[in-house]
């Protein structure tokens, strides 16, 4: 069990965060032009 945790995580989680973050930075974007 221990042996996992210096396992990096698999492929998929990465890709979900990566697409949160892509999403928080549209949305930020986005909110930056409606204010301008």
């Amino acid at each position: 069990m221990a042996d996992n945790l210096h396992m990096p995580p698999p492929p998929e989680a990465v890709d979900v965060s990566n697409k949160v973050v892509q999403g928080v930075k549209i949305l930020k974007h986005l909110d930056s032009l409606k204010n301008s």
